[in-house]
């Protein structure tokens, strides 16, 4: 039997201005200048990280990907 070394997380980001607008925003010309987090979206992405920090599951070996949209 192979062990495996690897875990994968999946993070959601946090509410943004285009989800409060009701809108879909998909194409990176406008998603990366405008459409940010709303101050619940940023909110939500301060508590997931500071959860992730006491379950110590961000740590230097932590490869983190993400979009390029605001």
């Amino acid at each position: 039997m192979i062990k495996l070394n690897n875990r994968y997380f999946i993070i959601r980001h946090g509410e943004s201005k285009a989800n409060v607008a009701h809108i879909l925003l998909s194409h990176p010309k406008e998603g990366m200048v405008s459409f940010g987090l709303s101050p619940k979206g940023k909110k939500q992405v301060k508590i997931s990280v500071s959860k992730n920090k006491k379950s110590k599951l961000l740590d230097s070996d932590v490869l983190i990907y993400s979009s390029d949209f605001l």
